[in-house]
C-alpha cells in the first residue's frame, strides 16, 4: 500500500458511515451514563499514516471503540459531532469531548446540570467562544489538553491566566485548567491579567491558592498586564526560602502597585525589597509608596530617553520636585518654544562639569546629578531631553566619538533639537551642546594692555583677571543648524541620523515609518531598526521626506533674532530692562572677542543678517 492509498483509507473513508451503522450501540453506551461521558479521540498523525502504508491491517479495529463512560474514534469532525451531540444524557454533569462538539454552542444551553467540559483533542476556543460559555451556560470548569486557548487568553479583557509551566484561567465564573503538562510545573509562575483592583487580586490569590501545593517552591512570580515579561513585565517577585527577595512592578499606578503590595503582605509573605518601573512623570498619588518604603526598601526604576535608571524613593521624589521646580518657572511665562530652548540650556550649563568620585554612573542620570551635583555629557543631554519633552519641545539625546591623534578617542553627548517656532519663523532641526558650553569661569585676562578671554584662570592669571562673567554668558554651541555641523565638530564620528540625513535616506526613513504605522511592515524587519527609531523620535509618520530636508536644511537663526530670543529670556528670568540690555551687550561682546582672538577657527557665533 502506497501512501496515497494509506490516506484515503484512514481520512477518505466517511466515519459518519461507520458511526451510523453502530448508532445504536454508540446511543446505549452514551445514553447509560449518568454523570460523566466520555467522547474520546484517537488523533492522527504521519506516523500511523507510515504504519498503515508498512501494514494495511493496522487501526482497522480503532474507527470506534467502547470504553466505560464512552466511546473512543479515530478521528472526530463536525458531523459526526452533531449525529453525537443528541444521545448525551442532558442530566450529565461531567462531559468529554473533541473540540469539533463546540463548533455550535448553543446545544450546552440544553444541559442544566453541566459542570465540566474537558477537550479530549488538542482544539483551542477563541475567547468569544469562552465568553459564551461563562455567560450562557451552566459549566464552571474547562480543561484543555492545549495551552493555546489560554496563551490566547493572556491579558484579554476580563480573563487572568496563571502559567506555571501548565495553566490556570478565570473568565468570570468559568475557570480553565492546561492539563497537558499538569506535574511539570515550573519553579516560577507568571500571572496575566489586564488590571491589578481588589477583585482581580482576590480572584489571583484563590487561583494561587488552588495551586500552589503544586508548585514546588517559587523563585519567581511575574505579573503582567502585556502578554509578554521580561523587561515588560508588571509584577515579579523573587521568593527564596518562603520570603520575597525583590518584588518589581511595571506599567502601574502607584495606587495600583501600593494595592498589590499590601496583598502580597496581607498573605503574609516578607518582602525584602520593592522595585517600582515608573515614567519620569509627576504622580499626585506617588505618597501611596511611602509604606512600602518604609517596610521594604523600594526603588523607582524610570525611564529617560532610551535608558532606564534606578533610583531610591527619596532620590526620585528629590528629582521631580526639581523638575516640576523648572518647569513652573518657565511655563510661567508665556515663553515661545526657541525661548523655553533657551531657558533650560540656561539652567543646564549653570551647573558645573564633574564626574562622580564614587560611581560614574551617577554624573549620568537625573537623579543622582540633582542629589550629588555631579554631571557629566551624558547627563546634560538626558536632563535636557527629558525637561524639553515635558516642555513640550521634541529633543532627544546623541552619541558622537571624539576622535584625536594624541590621546585615546572618547564618547561625548549633545542634542539634537527640533524646534517649530511660528514667533520667530524658525523651523529646523538643530543641534546643541550643554556640556562645551557649562559653567567654565569665564574671566577676561589683561597683558601688556592686550585683553584676552580664558577659562578657570590659573593663580598666576587671577592677578591679572579685569572682569568675569557668569555661567550664563557662553551660546558657543548653541542651535548648531545641520548645515554646518560638521564644520561646527570635524574632528568627530558623527551620529548615524545624521549621516542617514546628510547621505539622502530621509525618503526611505518616512517611507519605512509610515509602513510600520500602518502596520504594512514589522519594525524589526528593516535594515535601518536603529536609525529609524532615532527618525521616530524628531517626525511623525504622516510627515513626508521634503519635511525634513527642510527641516536639515534649516539655517540658522541670525543675531538679531538671537538678541530678541535672549532679552525675552532674560526677562523671563527676572532681570529687570536695563539689567537685561547689560547682559545682551555683555554675551554678544563676549563672543565677538573670542571670535577675534580665534580668528583661524571659523565664527559659529550667530551673525547679523546684514553688516
Amino acid at each position: 500500500m502506497d501512501i496515497n492509498e494509506a490516506v484515503r483509507i484512514l481520512f477518505t473513508v466517511p466515519l459518519e458511515e461507520r458511526v451510523k451503522l453502530q448508532e445504536e450501540d454508540i446511543r446505549r453506551i452514551l445514553e447509560s451514563q449518568t454523570d460523566k461521558v466520555t467522547i474520546d479521540v484517537r488523533e492522527l498523525d504521519i506516523t500511523d499514516i507510515s504504519k498503515k502504508v508498512k501494514d494495511p491491517a493496522y487501526l482497522n479495529d480503532e474507527f470506534i471503540r467502547y470504553t466505560d463512560t464512552g466511546i473512543k474514534l479515530l478521528y472526530a469532525t463536525e458531523n459526526i459531532a452533531e449525529i453525537l451531540k443528541k444521545y448525551l444524557p442532558r442530566t450529565v454533569k461531567e462531559i468529554s469531548i473533541p473540540s469539533e462538539f463546540l463548533s455550535d454552542l448553543s446545544f450546552l444551553q440544553e444541559f442544566p446540570n453541566l459542570e465540566t467540559i474537558n477537550l479530549t483533542d488538542y482544539g483551542t476556543l477563541t475567547k468569544e467562544q469562552i465568553e459564551y460559555i461563562a455567560n450562557n451556560t451552566s459549566v464552571t470548569y474547562m480543561n484543555f489538553r492545549s495551552s493555546g486557548t489560554l496563551s490566547q487568553l493572556k491579558c484579554q479583557d476580563g480573563a487572568i491566566v496563571l502559567d506555571g509551566g501548565s495553566m490556570i484561567g478565570q473568565y468570570g465564573k468559568l475557570t480553565m485548567y492546561h492539563s497537558g503538562y499538569q506535574g511539570k510545573w515550573r519553579d516560577n509562575l507568571n500571572v496575566y491579567t489586564t488590571n491589578f483592583d481588589p477583585k482581580t487580586l482576590a480572584t489571583i490569590g484563590a487561583l494561587y491558592d488552588g495551586i500552589k501545593e503544586r508548585l514546588p517552591e517559587l523563585s519567581g512570580v511575574t505579573m503582567s498586564t502585556s502578554p509578554t515579561f521580561g523587561l515588560n513585565s508588571e509584577f515579579d517577585i523573587d521568593i527564596r526560602a518562603g520570603k520575597v527577595t525583590q518584588m518589581e512592578i511595571k506599567g502601574v499606578s502607584p495606587t495600583i502597585a501600593a494595592n498589590m503590595y499590601r496583598s502580597m503582605k496581607k498573605r503574609g509573605t516578607e518582602i525584602e525589597k520593592t522595585r517600582i518601573s515608573l515614567d519620569n512623570a509627576t504622580y499626585d498619588d506617588i505618597y501611596r509608596l511611602k509604606q512600602m518604603n518604609e517596610t521594604s526598601k523600594c526603588t523607582v526604576r524610570y525611564k529617560s530617553g532610551t535608558s532606564s535608571s534606578d533610583a531610591s524613593y527619596d532620590e526620585f521624589l528629590n528629582m521631580r520636585a526639581t523638575i516640576d521646580y523648572y518647569k513652573e518657572l518657565i511655563e510661567a511665562n508665556d515663553l515661545s518654544p526657541v525661548e523655553k530652548v533657551a531657558y533650560v540650556y540656561d539652567i543646564l550649563k549653570t551647573m558645573r562639569y564633574q564626574e562622580s568620585h564614587q560611581d560614574k554612573q551617577r554624573s549620568r542620570n537625573i537623579h543622582s546629578i540633582v542629589t550629588d551635583g555631579s554631571i557629566v555629557c551624558v547627563g546634560y543631554a538626558v536632563f535636557a531631553e527629558q525637561l524639553l519633552k515635558e516642555l513640550g519641545v521634541t529633543c532627544m539625546k546623541v552619541g558622537v566619538t571624539c576622535l584625536s591623534d594624541e590621546v585615546d578617542d572618547v564618547g561625548h553627548a549633545r542634542n539634537f533639537v527640533r524646534v517649530d517656532d511660528d514667533k520667530y519663523n524658525i523651523h529646523g532641526l538643530y543641534a546643541m551642546d550643554i556640556t562645551w558650553d557649562s559653567d567654565k569661569e569665564i574671566a577676561m585676562i589683561e597683558e601688556e594692555g592686550k585683553k584676552t578671554i580664558v577659562s578657570r584662570p590659573n593663580e598666576e592669571q587671577q592677578e591679572k583677571v579685569v572682569d568675569k562673567y557668569d555661567s550664563l554668558i557662553l551660546y558657543r554651541h548653541f542651535l548648531i543648524p545641520m548645515s554646518t555641523y560638521e564644520q561646527r565638530y570635524p574632528q568627530e564620528i558623527n551620529p548615524s541620523i545624521y549621516e542617514a540625513y546628510k547621505a539622502g535616506k530621509a525618503q526611505a526613513l518616512v517611507e519605512e515609518s509610515r509602513k510600520i504605522a500602518a502596520g504594512e511592515m514589522k519594525r524589526t524587519d528593516s535594515k535601518n531598526m536603529v536609525i529609524l527609531d532615532d527618525h521616530a523620535r524628531l517626525f511623525s509618520p504622516e510627515e513626508g521626506h521634503l519635511t525634513v530636508e527642510r527641516y536639515f536644511d534649516a539655517p540658522k537663526p541670525s543675531l538679531e533674532t538671537f538678541e530678541q530670543i535672549l532679552t525675552t529670556v532674560r526677562h523671563a528670568q527676572g532681570y529687570n530692562s536695563e539689567e537685561t540690555k547689560q547682559e545682551v551687550d555683555r554675551v554678544v561682546e563676549l563672543h565677538q572677542m573670542l571670535a577675534e582672538q580665534n580668528s583661524n577657527s571659523p565664527n559659529h557665533f550667530f551673525k547679523p543678517t546684514s553688516k
